[in-house]
């Protein structure tokens, strides 16, 4: 399940980079989000705070989508 909400907050992250900044800067701003160690670490553990971050996320996809 975290693997999953992880999975879900890495793609609203390039998303919404993608949105804001263009290709170049998504794919360098999702690198730096996958390698950061609280990203790794949340994404191994099987707590809620995986389902914050992805939450927090996708609404802020949404709202670079408005």
């Amino acid at each position: 399940m975290a693997l999953i909400l992880a999975t879900i907050a890495f793609i609203a992250v390039l998303r919404a980079t993608k949105n804001l900044f263009g290709q170049k800067a998504s794919f360098w701003t999702a690198a730096a989000f996958a390698l950061s160690g609280p990203f790794l670490a949340l994404a191994r553990l099987g707590v809620y705070d995986t389902l914050a971050l992805a939450g927090i996320a996708v609404s802020f996809w949404a709202v670079t989508e408005l």
